[in-house]
């Protein structure tokens, strides 16, 4: 009976304690910041492979324009080419859990905080032994995000088979970023251009050899995170674009 009691006061204190929270956060500048739409992602950033020979971490990170409490995900993957190790929660904020549910074959996080999740920031390192030669795309599938609870899109950058070449990135621009209707990409000696979307779909193409500049019209694509990818014979550069209309 008295363990009953306590577990009881333990809830009632939680509620409270999460009421106040909420109570302190609210104010009329910040009414929507609970507002999921197409421009919040959980994003599994593969071209950024780390880790040794045989081991791999995938960084995962989020993009939003909201304030972000909880951040949950989950993930199948090829059981040819990876063995699943761990998940590490890298921030120092989050209370997170993490596990693999064998009856459905899929990896799952979910995390919540009191402080707002940062952008762009590594937030877990989905961890594996890979068992073949190299990692591609269809390693992992079946993505699936959820910010504050509510289900979001997910963002998939393909890893890059030649690499990010910190030459072409030097000589690589787009503005302006954000854009709205159009946008100016700058580059060198580069052969050809492509747009990535979030599900890694490639949404437009050029073939940029002989030219030093490319103007896109970006009129009809959906508000959202991009990726534009320049080709050279000198490596790959890869920048992220925000098209806000």
């Amino acid at each position: 009976m008295k363990k009953l009691l306590l577990i009881n006061l333990f809830v009632l204190w939680t509620i409270s304690v999460m009421a106040q929270h909420s109570s302190l956060n609210t104010n009329p500048d910040q009414m929507d910041v609970l507002t999921i739409d197409a421009l919040d992602s959980v994003i599994f950033d593969c071209s950024q492979l780390t880790g040794a020979t045989g081991a791999i971490q995938i960084p995962v990170s989020i993009k939003s324009d909201d304030l972000i409490y909880s951040v949950d995900f989950s993930l199948k993957y090829d059981h040819t080419i990876l063995q699943y190790d761990t998940t590490i929660n890298v921030t120092t904020y989050l209370q997170g859990l993490s596990y693999y549910f064998s009856p459905d074959s899929t990896i799952r996080f979910t995390s919540s905080t009191f402080s707002p999740c940062t952008n762009d920031t590594t937030l877990a390192l989905v961890k594996f032994i890979l068992l073949a030669p190299s990692f591609t795309n269809g390693s992992i599938y079946t993505l699936k995000g959820y910010l504050n609870g509510t289900i979001c899109s997910t963002g998939y950058i393909p890893p890059s088979p030649v690499g990010i070449s910190e030459n072409v990135m030097k000589n690589f621009t787009i503005y302006p970023n954000p854009t709205n209707d159009a946008v100016s990409i700058n580059f060198e000696n580069a052969k050809h251009l492509e747009v990535l979307n979030l599900l890694g779909q490639t949404v437009y193409s050029e073939n940029i050899e002989g030219i030093s500049s490319s103007n896109m019209n970006t009129s009809e694509f959906a508000n959202g995170v991009y990726f534009v990818k320049l080709y050279t014979s000198k490596g790959n550069g890869l920048q992220k674009l925000i098209v806000s209309h």
